[in-house]
């Protein structure tokens, strides 16, 4: 944020310059706009970058991507978790069907 300021803050006295009616002031026509353009978008980029940091916009993004991180953290782990329950879900079922098995043979 401050290089965008201290960036508007150097071209400032351009537009001055290229509004004075002096031969060697004279940038022309397309100069101009092309000048004026350019103070525009930074006038605009220094301005955002306040709203933002007055709405604290960029701190609710960080905390949405955390967030996110999170989230997928948590459905990483919750995966594996089922995977695992799911390997054991299939071992107790395997002894349960040997112990039914078993169980027929003798009786």
């Amino acid at each position: 944020m401050k290089k965008y300021f201290l960036t508007l803050l150097a071209l400032s006295p351009i537009p001055l310059f290229a509004q004075s009616y002096g031969s060697s002031g004279d940038f022309g026509g397309l100069a101009g706009l092309v000048v004026g353009i350019l103070i525009f978008v930074l006038i605009f980029l220094a301005l955002r970058e306040v709203m933002t940091w007055y709405w604290k916009i960029n701190t609710i993004i960080q905390n949405q991507e955390k967030i996110v991180h999170l989230l997928e953290n948590q459905k990483f782990h919750s995966i594996e978790r089922s995977k695992v329950e799911d390997k054991h879900n299939n071992y107790m079922e395997s002894n349960i069907y040997s112990i039914k098995e078993h169980l027929t043979k003798i009786g």
